[in-house]
């Protein structure tokens, strides 16, 4: 029997005990199926969404804005820093599918033992030992360890590269619904300078009304009052768009000047917001979020395959090349050569549990990256099934809204010029015009959902991430 037929035999016999040496195990879990999620139709019936949606807000500083965060964001930084991590890694793991060579050079003084391997005259005596060589080394990849690891790196990449992209459109997503909100903290402010206008003629009527005898000084000072509050209003308003401001600048990645630069926003809502009717099943191919949770799985699902592999006979083939010699000066003779080539087959035969621990360790994991991926493939469902209702009942909403607030100023006026006339009193008036005021700022407020939906919308449909 040859050296190469023994080692074969070797290797088959071990694999067979490898075999049996495996630890009963639990079935791992299954990813969820979204087709058969209640409500989940497998039609594509959901718009896809552009790579540079926040454009269609139509406000080219929204742009910019976007544009200078994606490029300076500390946070998209470090998510595009673990990609380069991962892709390290998997460079590694590939390696291992090559040949690998070490060059080795050594030099020692070295005693001779005089009973050992050394004949006379070198038994007993101090000389130089010199060695110049390359070692090889290759694993035969018998178990799929290396393909496992090699499948572990690229899924490992996929999942950062999902990552950065899951950065880059949270980041985007934070940006815009900040300009809307300081573009509507804007028509906020309209309202309640609009409503210290009123506030203020009623006061200067007051007054005259008071002069005239007609009212007390206590509807005068009711009547300041009714300013002062809306002053009021107006600082916590400033002091908000201040924030904004200095939000919008840290997202960018740049300084408080970079906020107090911009113009008052001219974004506009879309024209037309596209709900979807039904949720479709391919949502999971769309987001960045569970594009990497899937990948995550199959990093996990490829290290229990490595860490079963351990159970196995590993085998390796070695070769030394080189030269050696106990006299330095014959190093580099032809009679220095020296070479070594042969196969090395080691199986683990008694670890203390500790591969049974590591495999149970990597199902552990396995199974938990299964969890997130399923919650992410639900949150993702409930997310775009929110961001649809509410925009829905929004509709009616705003139509109420509008509703009452005719009916609201319609009310004012009427007070008004009843207590222009002298049929009201002022606390009358004062009533009507808190209403109309209230209802206009919940208006505003409303068309903030709005838009704050929109891009809640934008986002939940996978905010222009193709995997």
């Amino acid at each position: 029997m040859t050296a190469i037929r023994a080692v074969a035999v070797l290797a088959a016999a071990l694999l067979a005990a490898g075999c049996a040496a495996r630890p009963p195990r639990a079935p791992l879990p299954a990813l969820a199926v979204p087709a058969r999620l209640a409500g989940v139709t497998t039609a594509d019936s959901a718009p896809a969404v552009a790579d540079r949606w926040w454009t269609a807000f139509g406000d080219p500083q929204l742009d910019a804005l976007v544009d200078e965060a994606l490029a300076g964001s500390p946070s998209v930084d470090e998510a595009a820093a673990r990609l380069g991590a991962a892709a390290a890694v998997a460079k590694v793991a590939r390696s291992g599918r090559l040949p690998q060579a070490t060059f080795d050079a050594s030099l020692d003084r070295e005693r001779l033992s005089e009973t050992g391997l050394y004949p006379p005259p070198y038994n007993g005596a101090t000389v130089n030992l010199g060695q110049l060589g390359v070692d090889l080394s290759y694993e035969v990849d018998l178990t799929g360890r290396i393909r496992a690891a090699v499948a572990a790196g690229d899924a490992g990449v996929a999942a950062a590269a999902a990552d950065l992209a899951a950065a880059r459109i949270g980041l985007a997503a934070a940006v815009a619904r900040a300009y809307l909100e300081l573009g509507h903290n804007g028509s906020e402010r309209a309202t309640l300078r609009e409503a210290a206008v009123r506030r203020g003629e009623l006061l200067a009527l007051t007054e005259q009304r008071a002069r005239a005898g007609l009212d007390t000084l206590l509807e005068v000072e009711e009547a300041r009052a009714s300013v002062a509050a809306v002053d009021a209003d107006l600082a916590e308003n400033a002091e908000q768009e201040a924030l904004l401001r200095n939000q919008l600048a840290a997202l960018a990645g740049k300084g408080p000047g970079r906020g107090a630069d911009l113009a008052a926003p001219a974004a506009q809502l879309p024209q037309t917001i596209v709900v979807p009717a039904t949720l479709p099943a391919n949502l999971v191919g769309r987001r960045a979020d569970v594009a990497a949770e899937r990948a995550r799985v199959a990093v996990a699902a490829a290290e229990v395959k490595v860490a079963e592999t351990a159970f196995y006979p590993n085998l390796n083939l070695g070769a030394l090349l080189g030269v050696q010699s106990i006299e330095l000066g014959s190093l580099l003779s032809a009679g220095a050569r020296v070479w070594d080539v042969g196969p090395a087959l080691s199986l683990p035969l008694f670890t203390a549990g500790r591969l049974r621990g590591e495999l149970e360790g990597r199902d552990a994991e396995y199974r938990a990256a299964v969890a997130r991926y399923n919650a992410t493939v639900l949150g993702a469902y409930h997310e775009v099934a929110d961001a649809a209702a509410s925009l829905r009942a929004l509709d009616r909403e705003q139509l109420a809204s509008d509703a009452a607030l005719r009916a609201l100023g319609h009310a004012f006026e009427l007070a008004r010029g009843r207590y222009r006339a002298g049929l009201n009193n002022y606390v009358t008036v004062l009533i009507a015009e808190d209403k109309l005021l209230a209802q206009r700022r919940i208006a505003v407020a409303l068309d903030a959902r709005r838009a704050e939906l929109a891009v809640a919308l934008f986002r939940a449909l996978g905010g222009g991430f193709t995997s």
